[in-house]
């Protein structure tokens, strides 16, 4: 998140999502008899996240997030993110990329509407700089910024070892506010591990479409 558009090369996502889903299914075969049917959706976990695709800023990067129960029914969750963004198509002709680092931590509170089904409520604060490099001329310039985060969510348990999440968020770093839809199905292919592929779709200052790969280690 960052306080100016920037693009780079479109790179076909189709099949980076196809490979995905195929390690989705062979995951699956092979851990069949290890994962349990999920019961209880949880809120302690790591997860260890890579941008694969991004139609819009062509971002790729890893975010490193938590989640942890503090106790029945609040939760505290966070990450911290690492973006790389090639700067080939804001000006034909200029070579240089920017560095984006960020962290985002806040807590929420969740409610069980039905068995397998809970919906959550976040509120959290952001923080990110980003550094803007041209080939030749060093950094040009660094933008920092902070703002607010608020989610409003679902998470469903509909089939044995899947679980279907999305969400809508409003964030903002600086001056720059954008709205979020974030879907996530993840294939819990052990008792602890699940395997995730998201999509996100941002609108606003910042707008772009992610393909998002990730591990969840549930505690």
């Amino acid at each position: 998140m960052r306080g100016c558009n920037v693009v780079r090369r479109s790179r076909s996502f189709v099949p980076v999502v196809a490979g995905i889903m195929l390690v989705l299914v062979s995951a699956g075969s092979v851990a069949k008899a290890e994962a349990p049917d999920l019961k209880n959706i949880s809120y302690t976990y790591v997860s260890l996240e890579y941008e694969v695709a991004n139609t819009h800023q062509g971002s790729e990067g890893w975010t490193l997030g938590f989640c942890f129960e503090v106790a029945e029914p609040f939760h505290v969750f966070g990450g911290y993110s690492f973006t790389d963004i090639d700067l080939g198509e804001i000006a034909p002709g200029i070579e240089g990329d920017a560095d984006r680092e960020g962290y985002l931590i806040g807590g929420g509170v969740k409610h069980r509407i039905a068995e397998g089904v809970t919906s959550q409520l976040r509120l959290g604060h952001l923080d990110s700089e980003t550094d803007i490099e041209i080939s030749g001329l060093g950094i040009v310039e660094t933008d920092k910024g902070d703002g607010h985060y608020a989610e409003i969510g679902i998470r469903t348990l509909p089939l044995p070892k899947w679980e279907l999440d999305g969400f809508l968020a409003n964030f903002s770093v600086g001056d720059f506010d954008n709205n979020m839809l974030f879907v996530t199905l993840e294939r819990r292919v052990t008792r602890d591990l699940g395997i995730n592929l998201s999509y996100r779709k941002i609108k606003g200052d910042n707008p772009s479409d992610g393909w998002i790969f990730a591990l969840r280690y549930h505690l």
